[in-house]
């Protein structure tokens, strides 16, 4: 699966820079309900089964620092 630019954002955001929801809802202009409906959809697309913000950290490490964006093009291997 691939992220939506404004996932990107959110993503690092949390992930990266740590802030918090309302943080982000300031930062991207977005609701922070808006904020936390994208935290939970890039959790299920990158199958991250861990509390919301654990999950941003995690995603940022993967998807970001480790550099496996082509992992989530649906073909991702669950080993």
């Amino acid at each position: 699966m691939i992220l939506s630019s404004r996932q990107r954002q959110i993503v690092r955001l949390v992930g990266r820079d740590g802030l918090s929801w309302s943080q982000v809802s300031r930062e991207t202009g977005c609701h922070p309900s808006t904020v936390r409906e994208h935290v939970k959809r890039v959790a299920y697309k990158l199958e991250i089964k861990r509390k919301p913000r654990e999950a941003m950290v995690v995603a940022y490490y993967e998807f970001f620092i480790l550099g496996q964006s082509a992992q989530y093009d649906g073909s991702k291997n669950t080993t």
